[in-house]
């Protein structure tokens, strides 16, 4: 079975689910934690004491308590979760990719055990031998047709030199 980007991207989705749920499970427990220590130091004030605060007011302060700790802990779990699937998909991937090269391996491997088994020595060898006679065959021709070369220049001036010393004894002799 192929794990795809699909299939990461919706587990990490469902992850996500799963811990924002987890998350406002988390919440409510602790709003309700602090709902009832306010409870019970009102209620012990309001018997020790005779205060007067407006409801509105500490309606208001304890919503305000409440979005300030609510958006810290999503922040903290959202981070969290983040991290979480990160490091999963990391682990994941690295684990798939390692999975496959080991696979792969084995098969380039005896894929090319075969092919060196297939190898004709003996036509590699007349292969390089017929490339080492064309390149020696070559270097030849050109030293060869270098030789040639300065032999014609030199022949070249020889025939310079005897016709001038033709043409001086043809000139003695008119």
């Amino acid at each position: 079975m192929k794990i795809t980007k699909n299939d990461i991207l919706q587990g990490g989705m469902i992850l996500g689910f799963v811990s924002t749920i987890a998350y406002a499970i988390s919440v409510t427990v602790k709003l309700h934690k602090v709902s009832d220590k306010l409870d019970r130091a009102v209620d012990n004030l309001v018997d020790t004491k005779e205060i007067d605060i407006p409801k509105d007011m500490i309606n208001r302060s304890i919503e305000r308590a409440v979005d300030r700790e609510v958006k810290a802990e999503v922040a903290s779990v959202c981070e969290k979760a983040v991290k979480d699937i990160e490091k999963d998909i990391r682990s994941e991937v690295k684990s798939n990719v390692e999975a496959e090269f080991n696979k792969q391996k084995d098969s380039i491997a005896r894929e090319l055990k075969r092919q060196v088994n297939n190898l004709d020595i003996s036509e590699i060898r007349r292969e390089v031998v017929r490339e080492a006679k064309d390149t020696a065959a070559n270097k030849f021709k050109h030293d060869l047709d270098e030789i040639l070369d300065k032999h014609n220049d030199e022949l070249e001036s020889v025939t310079r030199i005897y016709s001038s010393i033709a043409d001086k004894i043809s000139s003695i002799g008119d």
